[in-house]
């Protein structure tokens, strides 16, 4: 995960190292549930993936999308890849919907939290909000409990 990068301005990481990395962690596990929450709003449609490309020596990639309603429109969502030095798998770093980067959204978001409660506290936060289980919108709940 990007998270040196997503903070830098915000944390100074000489100060506390072992702080960091722990909010790292912290960081990544809330992003897989923010993604995986992100994506339970899209039900019975019909996904349709761009055809794959040659990456070549390419270490970041993006994955486009498009998300297809009938009667509505179109919803373009791109993936943004990584792979690691020295590995075959991709890890999935940010994803966009219509051009949102749901990475900065939250990096802005954490960045604000960090400056007022400290980065101790905000680990702390995300921890928990990792815990939590991805929740299904209320109107597909509705749907369900029928």
């Amino acid at each position: 995960m990007r998270g040196a990068q997503s903070f830098g301005r915000t944390v100074d990481i000489r100060e506390n190292q072992q702080a960091f990395d722990e909010f790292v962690t912290a960081f990544e596990q809330y992003m897989i549930g923010s993604y995986a929450g992100a994506l339970t709003y899209y039900k019975e449609q019909k996904v349709m993936i761009e055809p794959a490309r040659a990456v070549g020596t390419q270490s970041i990639i993006t994955i486009r999308t498009r998300v297809m309603d009938p009667g509505k429109p179109d919803i373009v969502i791109d993936f943004k890849l990584r792979r690691p030095r020295n590995a075959e798998t991709w890890l999935v770093i940010d994803m966009m919907a219509e051009g949102i980067s749901l990475l900065d959204s939250k990096r802005a978001e954490l960045n604000n939290m960090i400056r007022q409660q400290g980065l101790p506290a905000v680990t702390a936060l995300l921890r928990e909000r990792a815990k939590d289980p991805v929740k299904i919108p209320e109107n597909d709940a509705a749907k369900a409990s029928e």
